[in-house]
């Protein structure tokens, strides 16, 4: 398998879907408050709009990864959400309304977040044995702060229409990749009969470890949704400039991408 062109051409298209996909996430997670604000939203809906956003995700994602698990369509359901995504970025600019904000804020994050955990089963198959997950992951972080630095400067310089702009352009790079994806889950999907379970949460919520460990993974979540809602804000409200405040993002991205390449070694000897 490790001589496979194929597996080699797919793991490679990996690491810089990871790129690209986090690349995407370090622009608009930083900056599309501050575009908001450029609409002329004040700071208060800005933080319902963000907060609410989360929401959509916690039934598509589990959704989408349930539908990837029985018919091993993963391709075609992250070709499907990346094009919606597109559309709804490109829908963006055409109201100022925070009623119509509101509403593509909301089917953006139905659609978009259901890509990762498709992309990251994907990635866990590939890397198996191998301990390139935590490598491609760390991509995915590199990603985020090369482009939250550049996306920084663009904003600075030509304005926070950028936001906008720079998002559809990463999104149809992904898009791009899409393609060159290994074939790891369609392969499983073929080779191993997939039990049909009617009501997949239900056993879910009866692993107690799995609930413990969502539970602090919600927790993670919930300290960086103020982060990710009002900092950018507050920073621009104190005379920093978009270039400072990307670099401020970075700085948390840095030790992520340590973590990440230490984290093997780490893990054999700790375990998970």
């Amino acid at each position: 398998m490790r001589g496979n062109p194929d597996v080699r051409q797919g793991v490679i298209a990996l690491h810089g879907f990871y790129f690209l996909y986090y690349g995407l996430q370090g622009v608009s997670i930083p900056f599309l408050p501050l575009w908001f604000a450029s609409r002329g939203l004040d700071s208060a809906v800005i933080g319902l709009i963000v907060a609410t956003s989360f929401l959509p995700k916690i039934l598509s994602t589990p959704v989408a990864a349930h539908v990837a698990d029985q018919t091993g369509q993963a391709h075609a359901l992250i070709a499907s959400a990346l094009a919606a995504s597109l559309v709804l970025f490109i829908c963006y600019p055409f109201s100022s309304a925070p009623a119509w904000l509101f509403t593509v804020t909301l089917l953006l994050n139905a659609v978009f977040p259901a890509v990762l955990p498709l992309m990251d089963r994907m990635a866990i198959a590939s890397g198996r044995g191998r301990g390139s997950y935590t490598v491609m992951r760390a991509c995915g972080s590199l990603g985020f702060a090369a482009v939250t630095v550049a996306g920084g400067y663009l904003i600075k310089t030509f304005g926070a229409d950028w936001v906008i702009w720079l998002s559809a352009a990463l999104i149809a790079a992904c898009l791009a990749c899409v393609r060159l994806l290994p074939q790891a889950l369609r392969a499983a999907a073929d080779e191993t009969p997939v039990e049909r379970v009617r009501l997949p949460m239900r056993d879910v919520l009866r692993d107690r470890p799995l609930l413990l460990c969502i539970a602090a993974a919600s927790l993670v979540q919930a300290s960086n949704g103020f982060l990710y809602s009002y900092s950018t804000l507050y920073w621009t409200g104190a005379g920093l400039s978009t270039a400072l405040i990307s670099l401020l993002w970075v700085v948390g991205v840095a030790s992520e991408v340590l973590f990440f390449f230490l984290a093997p070694k780490v893990l054999a000897r700790t375990g998970a």
